[in-house]
């Protein structure tokens, strides 16, 4: 009758064990399942980045290209017009003598109608008045701001997918310790089952499912194999999970050095049209003012009637430089928060004074980049190592004549995978940084 209601007492615990491990085996697969899905996700979100990223800085170059062109015909367009309307007026004040100054300044007229004339129905910066200030040169920064709205990656936003991507390799991360929790809370109370119970208790092997490995339902000739086998499932479930996060880890880097690859070249390409309009217009000055010098020589060396007529036009180009130098500085300007140019058009056009700390910082990314891929290699090894342990142990478990011996194998196995996938933590392989 005693040993009938010992045999019921053990039998209940023992379902109570495996009742646990059923939901312990459930809630395990399916960490890992979500933590392999949002790595996924995060994977995706971060592909679209990089996808993003590329289709807004090649329309951002396209678009700046294209209005930075215009904007040096625009350019001329504006010296040819102030330096009429100068010469008209210094040509009113000088009478007779100012006859050179008008045919003069119907030459550039001409010029600048002829452009004009020709920019009409493009919708160019040239086009029309909707473009003009009341200065008299153009609004580049509003012609910009026009055309960037019209691109059809205007309103991608890398930076949001980017964030969108790393919350979900957070969330990896987040299943990664959850399951930390789970395993050990598990593995706390299965021990304390085997405090509780009597050693060397058998029978009971037909009612365990199988879906985890467990000491404290084993005999005692069969626990250690066992317990090397448990050790084998849960390595394999941490590192399974933490090779999850070691990728993440590795294309979240990767994507940022290609973005920031991408931003960089941008910044290069976009900047330097900005600079071609602004030599340009110092060129011009340059010209304009190497071309009065030598007027004025002429000009002394001329015969009186013409000295007059010389010195008229002269002081007409004098008069315009400055307008001209205004013009130049306006139509070149960068623009900045008050205009209505997007974030990432405005970076582009950014003089590249931290050039070599960007390639720095790029660098700095594909390293990190490299040694979270080496990581998950590394895990991806260990993992290797750890389910041929587990199976070798539960291989072994399953021999009713377990010895010694078959301890050998699963514990090199289990010893080699921590080697492979942890020892750079520890200083002995190096450091993944």
């Amino acid at each position: 009758m005693n040993s009938r209601w010992v045999d019921w007492s053990s039998k209940r615990r023992l379902d109570a064990t495996h009742v646990l491990q059923l939901i312990v085996a459930v809630v395990v697969a399916f960490l890992g399942a979500a933590a392999g899905l949002a790595a996924s996700e995060a994977a995706g979100q971060r592909e679209s980045a990089i996808r993003q990223e590329i289709d807004k800085t090649i329309d951002i170059v396209a678009d700046v290209e294209l209005v930075y062109t215009e904007a040096r015909l625009a350019l001329g367009v504006v010296v040819n017009e102030i330096e009429a309307e100068e010469l008209r007026r210094a040509a009113e004040a000088a009478g007779p003598s100012g006859e050179s100054a008008l045919i003069e300044a119907s030459i550039r007229q001409y010029s600048a109608d002829l452009t004009l004339f020709r920019a009409r129905g493009t919708g160019n910066l040239l086009d029309g008045e909707r473009y003009r200030s009341p200065d008299g040169d153009f609004l580049v920064i509003g012609r910009l701001a026009d055309q960037r709205m019209t691109s059809p990656s205007y309103t991608l936003d890398p930076d949001a997918t980017q964030r969108l991507a790393d919350i979900r390799g957070g969330t990896t991360k987040t299943l990664t310790l959850w399951l930390a929790i789970i395993v050990i809370g598990y593995l706390t109370v299965g021990w304390g089952w085997i405090a509780r119970r009597r050693r060397g208790e058998a029978g009971v092997d037909d009612l365990d499912p199988g879906l985890i490995p467990q000491p404290w339902s084993s005999s005692i000739s069969g626990r250690a194999i066992t317990t090397l086998a448990l050790i084998g499932w849960v390595f394999v479930t941490m590192v399974g999970i933490a090779q999850f996060a070691a990728s993440d880890e590795e294309q979240k880097y990767q994507a940022l050095a290609t973005r920031e690859t991408e931003a960089i070249s941008a910044n290069l390409t976009a900047n330097g049209f900005l600079i071609g309009l602004d030599v340009d217009g110092k060129n011009t000055v340059r010209s304009i003012k190497d071309a009065l010098a030598a007027r004025l020589s002429n000009a002394l060396r001329a015969a009186p009637s013409q000295r007059e007529a010389q010195r008229v036009v002269a002081l007409a180009e004098l008069a315009a430089l400055p307008r001209i130098v205004i013009a130049v500085k306006s139509m070149s300007r960068l623009p900045d928060g008050r205009d209505n140019v997007d974030a990432a058009t405005r970076s582009a056009l950014m003089p590249i004074l931290d050039a070599k700390a960007r390639t720095a910082e790029q660098r700095r990314l594909v390293d990190r980049a490299g040694r979270a891929g080496a990581a998950s290699d590394r895990l991806t090894v260990a993992l290797l190592f750890g389910a041929s342990a587990s199976g070798v142990a539960a291989l072994a478990a399953s021999r009713p004549q377990a010895s010694i011996r078959p301890l050998f194998a699963p514990i090199i196995l289990l010893m080699l995978g921590l080697g492979i996938g942890f020892a750079p933590w520890l200083g002995v392989l190096g450091s993944p940084g």
